[in-house]
């Protein structure tokens, strides 16, 4: 197997792959992170025939594991965890 550092699964990854190519590079900050991933879903409602108004995201680091919840519609998301920052 071959490392990579970004994955997407599905028809998602016809879409969003290019937007990892082309905004990713290493020691991204978890904010531009999680902005890079606001672009994808943005992409998505773009171009997929599908409505998927909420997407879920899981990040583990060092502090522990935390949810942030995407919105496409407004595209801003909140964060729910225990000890965030």
């Amino acid at each position: 197997m071959h490392p990579v550092p970004f994955a997407a699964h599905g028809y998602a990854s016809y879409f969003d792959l290019s937007i990892f190519d082309r905004y990713y590079y290493k020691d991204m900050p978890l904010e531009e992170g999680i902005g890079l991933l606001q672009k994808c879903v943005e992409e998505l409602n773009t171009r997929l025939v599908l409505n998927m108004p909420k997407f879920k995201l899981k990040v583990a680091d060092k502090t522990g594991v935390r949810e942030v919840r995407l919105s496409s519609s407004s595209l801003a998301c909140s964060f729910s965890s225990v000890g965030w920052f």
